[in-house]
C-alpha cells in the first residue's frame, strides 16, 4: 500500500479565520509549504539504521503522510517539514533529523517540491493500532489501504472507557454533553464527504483521504480495521434485575481470554476486581456498587459487542459520595464548559462559573481528568469516603501547540523470581521465569514480551515496559519452566506511579 497519499484540495471551503475552539469551524489549512529540511551530521542514515525497511514514491504538491510502523528510526525523501493539527494549529516536526520526534500514530501533512522516492526504517508491534485525540480539531488519516467506516472505530477516555462512536457523539455545541462533536468532514480526490459519527454505516475516511474530527476532551481511537475471527456476542444473561453485589453470568460467544476483554454497564466501566470468570463463552462478575441500569456491553481489544439491558435494583450498599468543585484558567478567572471526567466513568461540565457536581459515586479511589479545548488538560486524584462530600479547585493553563495530556506516560518494569518447588513426587524441582507477556486491559494496542532461551542463574528476569499510561490496568501473565514442565499465572494491578515495579515469586 502507499502511506504517502496525494492531498488535492482537501478544504476546499475552510473557514476565513482561525477558530480552533468551534466545532462547526474547520481549521484554515497551511497555505504555504512548511520549511525546507536537509540531513544533518547527527541525521540517522536509513541504508545503516537496522529495522524494518519500506519506500514509497512520494508526488510533487500537498500530501497526507501516515506511517507503517510502531517507531519511526530514520527518514530521507522528506524535502519539507511535517505538519501535524495541534491544539493551536500547526507545528513542525522533522522526521529526517529527529525521527524519535514523530508520533506514528498520527496524521502529517508536508509539500513535496517534485516527484521522488521516501525511504524509511522503522519497527512495528502486534496489537490494534491507536491514536491519540486532543481537545479541539484532529487530522486524522486511513491508516491501511482500506475504507474505514465509523463502524470500524471505538474512541476510550481518560481512564479506559470505551465507547462506540453513537455512545460518544452528539451535535451538541454544549461542551461535556458527549465526548465528540458529531459531524466531521472528510476530503481527497472524490471531493467532500461528510463525516456522521452516530451512523455506524457513515464512511470515515478512505485511502488517499484526510479527516477532520472535533473532540471536546481526551480520546484514544482505536481503529478496529479487521473484526476479531469470532466477534464477542452476548446471547444470555443469568438475570435481568440484580441489586449492586450480586453475581450475574453472562453467557455468549467471542469473548477471548482474560484480561483482553472489558464490561460497561449503564456506561460505566466494571473494574477488573469484580470479574471472577473470563471464558471465551461465559463472564461472571459482581455488579458494581453505584452502578445504574442500562445496556450491559463487552469489549475484546476494544471491538464491541451488542448490547443486552440490565436493571439495577436498590441494594444495602455503602452511602453514595458528591464530589464538587471550580475550575479556573491560571489566571483565576473562571472556566465555563469544561469536561470534569472520572475513571469509574461519572463526568459532569463546568457551568459559566467554573463550578461543577458529580453525584452518586461509589466509595473509594478517583482519578479525575479535567480538559477543554483551547487548555492543556489535568488530573488529579480523590479518595472518597461513604456518604463524604470533597471539593475540589483546577487550574488549567493555556495549550500550546503541542497537546499535553492529563494521563502521563510512564515506564514500569515487571520481575520474576525463580523459585524452587517442594513435593510433587520430585523434591526440589527448580522452575525459572522463561517468558513474559504485558498488557494494557482490555486491548492488545499496547503490549510487551520477552524471552529468554535458558537459565542462566540470574536472581530475576525482568521486562522494562515503556510508554504505559500512570493509572491504568495491566495485565502480566509469567511464565516458569523446570525440564519440560510450565507453569503460568496472570495478575492484573494498576499501575500507580511511574518507574513503579512489579515483583512475582511463583504463580
Amino acid at each position: 500500500m502507499r502511506y504517502l497519499l496525494v492531498l488535492i484540495a482537501i478544504l476546499a471551503c475552510v473557514a476565513a479565520a482561525q477558530n480552533l475552539n468551534d466545532p462547526r469551524v474547520y481549521p484554515e489549512w497551511p497555505t504555504t509549504p512548511p520549511p525546507a529540511i536537509a540531513p544533518g551530521p547527527t541525521a540517522p542514515d536509513p541504508a545503516r539504521v537496522e529495522g524494518l525497511k519500506k519506500s514509497f514514491p512520494s508526488y510533487q504538491g500537498w500530501s497526507v503522510v501516515v506511517f507503517p510502523f510502531t517507531k519511526l528510526k530514520a527518514a530521507r525523501g522528506y524535502p519539507r517539514m511535517l505538519l501535524a493539527l495541534g491544539p493551536s494549529g500547526f507545528t513542525r516536526v522533522d522526521p529526517v533529523n529527529h525521527p524519535e520526534q514523530v508520533d506514528t500514530a498520527q496524521a502529517y501533512i508536508t509539500c513535496f517540491d517534485q516527484a521522488g522516492q521516501v525511504s524509511l526504517v522503522g519497527q512495528t508491534g502486534a496489537g490494534k493500532r491507536i491514536t491519540e485525540l486532543h481537545p479541539g480539531w484532529n487530522l486524522l488519516a486511513a491508516p491501511s489501504n482500506t475504507p474505514v467506516t465509523v463502524a470500524n472505530i471505538t474512541v476510550t477516555a481518560p481512564g479506559g472507557l470505551t465507547r462506540i462512536p453513537a455512545e460518544a457523539a452528539s451535535d451538541s455545541l454544549q461542551p461535556g454533553t458527549a465526548w465528540l462533536y458529531a459531524l466531521g468532514l472528510a476530503r481527497g480526490a472524490e471531493g467532500r464527504v461528510n463525516i456522521d459519527l452516530r451512523q455506524p454505516r457513515s464512511p470515515l475516511i478512505k485511502p488517499g483521504t484526510a479527516a477532520l474530527l472535533f473532540c471536546w476532551g481526551e480520546l484514544e481511537l482505536n481503529w478496529n480495521l479487521v473484526p476479531p475471527a469470532s466477534p464477542p456476542k452476548i446471547a444470555k444473561l443469568s438475570s435481568t434485575s440484580l441489586a449492586p453485589g450480586q453475581v450475574l453470568q453472562i453467557q455468549g460467544s467471542g469473548f477471548g481470554q482474560p484480561g483482553h476483554g472489558t464490561l460497561t454497564l449503564g456506561g460505566l466501566p466494571v473494574s477488573p476486581e469484580l470479574v471472577s470468570e473470563w471464558k471465551p463463552q461465559q463472564i461472571r462478575f459482581k455488579v458494581p456498587q453505584g452502578a445504574r441500569s442500562g445496556n450491559l456491553m463487552v469489549m475484546v481489544d476494544r471491538y464491541p459487542s451488542n448490547r443486552m439491558s440490565l436493571q439495577v435494583t436498590p441494594g444495602a450498599g455503602q452511602a453514595s459520595s458528591t464530589l464538587t468543585g471550580r475550575v479556573e484558567s491560571s489566571d483565576s478567572q473562571p472556566l465555563g464548559g469544561a469536561l470534569v471526567q472520572l475513571d469509574s466513568g461519572y463526568q459532569a461540565t463546568t457551568s459559566a462559573d467554573g463550578s461543577f457536581l458529580v453525584q452518586g459515586l461509589p466509595p473509594g479511589p478517583h482519578d479525575v481528568f479535567v480538559s477543554k479545548v483551547g487548555y492543556r488538560s489535568g488530573k488529579g486524584n480523590v479518595r472518597m469516603a461513604p456518604g463524604e462530600s470533597r471539593n475540589l479547585l483546577v487550574s488549567l493553563s493555556p495549550a500550546g501547540g503541542q497537546a499535553v495530556r492529563a494521563e502521563k506516560k510512564a515506564n514500569f518494569t515487571v520481575r520474576g523470581y525463580p523459585y524452587d518447588l517442594e513435593g510433587e513426587g520430585v523434591d526440589g524441582r527448580h522452575y525459572w521465569v522463561y517468558k513474559m507477556e504485558v498488557w494494557e486491559y482490555g486491548t492488545n494496542g499496547r503490549n510487551w514480551t520477552r524471552t529468554w532461551d535458558s537459565d542462566v542463574g540470574n536472581s530475576y528476569n525482568e521486562m522494562t515496559c515503556d510508554g504505559a499510561l500512570v493509572g491504568r490496568y495491566y495485565c502480566m501473565r509469567l511464565y516458569w519452566r523446570s525440564g519440560r514442565r510450565d507453569r503460568t499465572a496472570l495478575w492484573t494491578p494498576q499501575l500507580d506511579n511511574p518507574d513503579q515495579v512489579f515483583s512475582y515469586y511463583h504463580p
